[in-house]
Protein backbone atom coordinates (compact mmCIF):
# COMPACT_ATOMS: atom_id res chain seq x y z
CA UNK A 1 0.00 0.00 0.00
CA UNK A 2 1.20 3.45 -0.89
CA UNK A 3 2.25 5.41 2.19
CA UNK A 4 -0.33 8.21 1.58
CA UNK A 5 -2.88 6.65 -0.65
CA UNK A 6 -5.90 8.81 -2.40
CA UNK A 7 -8.90 9.35 -0.67
CA UNK A 8 -10.97 7.58 -3.31
CA UNK A 9 -9.73 5.04 -5.88
CA UNK A 10 -12.35 3.59 -7.91
CA UNK A 11 -11.35 1.48 -10.87
CA UNK A 12 -14.04 -0.47 -13.22
CA UNK A 13 -16.84 0.18 -10.19
CA UNK A 14 -20.18 -1.31 -12.25
CA UNK A 15 -23.57 -1.89 -9.93
CA UNK A 16 -26.31 -2.93 -11.06
CA UNK A 17 -30.66 -2.01 -10.21
CA UNK A 18 -31.97 -4.92 -8.25
CA UNK A 19 -33.66 -7.11 -10.75
CA UNK A 20 -37.74 -7.04 -10.82
CA UNK A 21 -38.83 -10.39 -9.85
CA UNK A 22 -40.72 -12.23 -13.25
CA UNK A 23 -39.18 -9.23 -15.20
CA UNK A 24 -35.42 -10.31 -16.13
CA UNK A 25 -33.65 -7.82 -18.54
CA UNK A 26 -33.71 -8.32 -22.21
CA UNK A 27 -30.22 -9.49 -23.78
CA UNK A 28 -28.24 -6.18 -23.93
CA UNK A 29 -30.46 -4.32 -21.74
CA UNK A 30 -28.22 -1.59 -20.27
CA UNK A 31 -31.59 -0.26 -18.43
CA UNK A 32 -30.59 -2.54 -15.10
CA UNK A 33 -26.82 -0.63 -15.38
CA UNK A 34 -27.06 2.28 -12.89
CA UNK A 35 -23.37 3.15 -12.79
CA UNK A 36 -21.23 1.76 -15.40
CA UNK A 37 -17.14 1.04 -15.05
CA UNK A 38 -16.71 4.11 -13.28
CA UNK A 39 -12.90 5.11 -13.03
CA UNK A 40 -12.57 7.92 -10.52
CA UNK A 41 -9.22 9.04 -8.73
CA UNK A 42 -10.17 11.50 -5.60
CA UNK A 43 -6.76 13.05 -4.11
CA UNK A 44 -6.99 13.91 -0.59
CA UNK A 45 -7.50 17.39 0.40
CA UNK A 46 -9.82 17.59 -3.17
CA UNK A 47 -13.48 19.59 -2.81
CA UNK A 48 -14.99 17.19 -5.60
CA UNK A 49 -19.18 18.16 -6.64
CA UNK A 50 -20.60 15.83 -8.51
CA UNK A 51 -24.01 16.31 -10.42
CA UNK A 52 -26.46 14.61 -12.39
CA UNK A 53 -29.77 14.53 -13.65
CA UNK A 54 -32.20 13.12 -10.33
CA UNK A 55 -32.11 9.31 -10.26
CA UNK A 56 -29.12 9.03 -12.30
CA UNK A 57 -27.18 6.62 -9.39
CA UNK A 58 -25.46 10.03 -7.32
CA UNK A 59 -26.88 9.13 -4.21
CA UNK A 60 -25.67 5.17 -4.74
CA UNK A 61 -22.36 6.50 -6.06
CA UNK A 62 -21.99 8.17 -2.81
CA UNK A 63 -23.24 5.07 -0.77
CA UNK A 64 -20.74 2.75 -2.53
CA UNK A 65 -18.00 5.58 -1.72
CA UNK A 66 -19.11 5.29 1.70
CA UNK A 67 -19.13 1.46 2.35
CA UNK A 68 -22.95 1.96 3.52
CA UNK A 69 -23.61 -0.61 -0.10
CA UNK A 70 -20.80 -3.01 -0.94
CA UNK A 71 -22.91 -4.57 -3.53
CA UNK A 72 -21.31 -3.50 -6.72
CA UNK A 73 -17.87 -5.04 -9.26
CA UNK A 74 -14.47 -3.62 -9.36
CA UNK A 75 -12.08 -2.18 -7.29
CA UNK A 76 -12.86 0.50 -5.07
CA UNK A 77 -10.58 1.65 -2.40
CA UNK A 78 -10.84 4.25 0.78
CA UNK A 79 -8.25 5.46 2.15
CA UNK A 80 -6.09 2.72 0.24
CA UNK A 81 -8.63 0.12 1.97
CA UNK A 82 -10.10 -2.25 -0.64
CA UNK A 83 -13.52 -2.34 0.27
CA UNK A 84 -14.54 -5.84 -1.63
CA UNK A 85 -11.69 -6.97 0.96
CA UNK A 86 -13.17 -5.88 3.99
CA UNK A 87 -16.18 -7.93 6.10
CA UNK A 88 -18.64 -6.08 7.10
CA UNK A 89 -17.58 -5.57 11.09
CA UNK A 90 -14.41 -3.98 8.98
CA UNK A 91 -16.58 -1.89 6.91
CA UNK A 92 -17.91 -0.68 9.59
CA UNK A 93 -14.98 0.21 11.79
CA UNK A 94 -13.32 1.99 8.51
CA UNK A 95 -16.71 4.06 8.10
CA UNK A 96 -16.69 5.47 12.24
CA UNK A 97 -13.29 6.20 12.19
CA UNK A 98 -12.31 7.89 8.83
CA UNK A 99 -16.13 8.84 6.68
CA UNK A 100 -18.01 11.40 7.69
CA UNK A 101 -21.79 11.92 6.11
CA UNK A 102 -23.70 14.21 5.55
CA UNK A 103 -27.31 13.97 4.60
CA UNK A 104 -30.28 16.02 3.23
CA UNK A 105 -32.76 15.19 5.43
CA UNK A 106 -30.40 15.94 8.71
CA UNK A 107 -31.60 12.39 10.47
CA UNK A 108 -31.52 13.88 14.09
CA UNK A 109 -33.50 11.75 16.54
CA UNK A 110 -36.27 14.32 17.92
CA UNK A 111 -35.74 13.53 21.55
CA UNK A 112 -31.56 14.26 22.07
CA UNK A 113 -30.62 17.72 22.73
CA UNK A 114 -28.06 19.02 19.26
CA UNK A 115 -24.75 17.91 21.92
CA UNK A 116 -26.56 13.83 21.85
CA UNK A 117 -27.29 14.10 18.11
CA UNK A 118 -23.51 15.19 17.76
CA UNK A 119 -22.29 11.92 20.01
CA UNK A 120 -24.23 9.51 18.32
CA UNK A 121 -20.99 8.65 16.42
CA UNK A 122 -19.71 7.61 19.44
CA UNK A 123 -22.51 4.75 20.08
CA UNK A 124 -20.96 2.61 17.38
CA UNK A 125 -17.54 3.75 17.73
CA UNK A 126 -15.23 4.67 20.90
CA UNK A 127 -14.17 8.45 20.25
CA UNK A 128 -11.22 9.74 22.15
CA UNK A 129 -12.07 12.88 24.10
CA UNK A 130 -15.70 12.72 22.38
CA UNK A 131 -17.52 15.12 24.62
CA UNK A 132 -15.11 18.03 24.16
CA UNK A 133 -14.95 16.78 20.60
CA UNK A 134 -18.17 17.30 20.12
CA UNK A 135 -18.63 21.02 21.74
CA UNK A 136 -15.77 21.84 19.48
CA UNK A 137 -17.47 20.90 16.57
CA UNK A 138 -20.89 22.61 17.25
CA UNK A 139 -18.85 25.51 18.20
CA UNK A 140 -16.82 25.11 14.72
CA UNK A 141 -20.44 25.50 13.06
CA UNK A 142 -21.57 28.43 15.47
CA UNK A 143 -23.69 26.94 17.56
CA UNK A 144 -21.91 26.44 20.45
CA UNK A 145 -24.63 28.05 22.62
CA UNK A 146 -27.38 25.58 21.10
CA UNK A 147 -25.68 22.48 22.51
CA UNK A 148 -28.72 22.14 25.12
CA UNK A 149 -31.70 22.87 22.26
CA UNK A 150 -33.86 19.88 20.51
CA UNK A 151 -33.93 19.33 17.13
CA UNK A 152 -37.69 20.90 16.96
CA UNK A 153 -36.29 24.26 18.43
CA UNK A 154 -33.62 24.41 15.62
CA UNK A 155 -34.27 26.04 12.42
CA UNK A 156 -33.51 24.23 9.16
CA UNK A 157 -29.92 26.03 8.30
CA UNK A 158 -29.36 24.97 12.38
CA UNK A 159 -30.23 21.23 11.84
CA UNK A 160 -28.19 20.81 8.81
CA UNK A 161 -25.27 22.20 10.95
CA UNK A 162 -25.57 20.14 13.71
CA UNK A 163 -25.53 16.98 11.55
CA UNK A 164 -22.19 18.82 9.64
CA UNK A 165 -20.82 18.92 13.63
CA UNK A 166 -21.88 15.51 13.81
CA UNK A 167 -20.13 14.23 10.89
CA UNK A 168 -16.81 15.79 12.45
CA UNK A 169 -16.96 14.43 15.67
CA UNK A 170 -14.15 12.02 14.73
CA UNK A 171 -12.01 14.13 12.28
CA UNK A 172 -12.62 11.89 9.37
CA UNK A 173 -10.33 12.99 6.72
CA UNK A 174 -13.49 11.82 4.27
CA UNK A 175 -16.18 13.87 4.04
CA UNK A 176 -19.07 12.53 1.69
CA UNK A 177 -22.56 15.10 1.63
CA UNK A 178 -25.60 14.03 -0.41
CA UNK A 179 -27.89 17.67 -1.65
CA UNK A 180 -26.36 19.29 2.43
CA UNK A 181 -28.23 22.59 1.06
CA UNK A 182 -31.57 20.93 -1.01
CA UNK A 183 -33.97 22.16 2.13
CA UNK A 184 -32.10 24.97 2.89
CA UNK A 185 -32.84 28.93 1.70
CA UNK A 186 -29.95 30.57 -0.16
CA UNK A 187 -29.01 32.41 2.90
CA UNK A 188 -28.68 29.55 4.85
CA UNK A 189 -27.42 27.35 2.58
CA UNK A 190 -24.82 29.71 1.66
CA UNK A 191 -23.31 29.75 5.40
CA UNK A 192 -23.37 25.75 4.79
CA UNK A 193 -21.28 26.29 1.61
CA UNK A 194 -18.59 28.24 3.53
CA UNK A 195 -18.10 25.81 6.33
CA UNK A 196 -17.32 23.27 3.60
CA UNK A 197 -14.76 25.59 2.45
CA UNK A 198 -13.18 26.21 5.36
CA UNK A 199 -12.70 22.40 5.92
CA UNK A 200 -11.27 21.80 2.44
CA UNK A 201 -8.73 24.39 3.54
CA UNK A 202 -8.13 22.54 6.60
CA UNK A 203 -7.21 19.49 4.18
CA UNK A 204 -10.54 17.73 4.49
CA UNK A 205 -11.32 15.63 1.50
CA UNK A 206 -14.99 16.25 0.22
CA UNK A 207 -17.21 14.92 -2.10
CA UNK A 208 -21.01 16.63 -2.41
CA UNK A 209 -23.82 15.16 -4.38
CA UNK A 210 -25.20 18.24 -5.92
CA UNK A 211 -27.64 20.46 -7.97
CA UNK A 212 -26.55 23.47 -6.62
CA UNK A 213 -24.38 25.94 -9.01
CA UNK A 214 -22.98 27.23 -5.51
CA UNK A 215 -21.80 23.96 -4.12
CA UNK A 216 -19.71 23.72 -7.90
CA UNK A 217 -18.29 27.25 -7.50
CA UNK A 218 -16.98 26.32 -4.26
CA UNK A 219 -15.50 22.84 -5.46
CA UNK A 220 -12.26 22.31 -6.87
CA UNK A 221 -13.47 19.60 -9.40
CA UNK A 222 -16.97 19.23 -10.72
CA UNK A 223 -18.32 16.24 -11.95
CA UNK A 224 -21.52 15.29 -13.83
CA UNK A 225 -22.75 11.45 -13.91
CA UNK A 226 -24.65 10.62 -17.06
CA UNK A 227 -25.84 7.15 -18.27
CA UNK A 228 -24.02 5.76 -15.56
CA UNK A 229 -20.68 7.60 -16.18
CA UNK A 230 -18.79 10.21 -14.21
CA UNK A 231 -17.51 12.85 -16.70
CA UNK A 232 -15.79 15.81 -15.95
CA UNK A 233 -17.40 18.29 -18.88
CA UNK A 234 -15.46 21.48 -20.27
CA UNK A 235 -18.58 23.52 -19.17
CA UNK A 236 -20.70 23.11 -15.94
CA UNK A 237 -24.26 21.85 -17.21
CA UNK A 238 -25.44 24.43 -13.70
CA UNK A 239 -23.46 27.00 -14.82
CA UNK A 240 -25.16 26.93 -18.44
CA UNK A 241 -28.53 26.51 -16.47
CA UNK A 242 -27.94 29.52 -14.75
CA UNK A 243 -27.25 31.65 -17.66
CA UNK A 244 -30.42 30.43 -19.36
CA UNK A 245 -32.76 31.72 -16.66
CA UNK A 246 -30.89 35.33 -16.87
Amino acid sequence: MAANPPALELKGVCKRYPERKGKPPASGDRRQDLLRSIDLVVKRGEFVAIEGQSGCGKSTLLHLLGGLDGDFSGELRVLGESLSALNDTKRSALRNRSIGFVFQSFNLLPQLTALENVLLPEAFCEIKGAHERARAALAEVGLGAKAHARPGELSGGERQRIAIARALLAQPPLVLADEPTGNLDARTGMGVIELFQRLHERGTTLVIVTHELRVSRAASRVLLLRDGKLESPDVDPLQRADEGTK
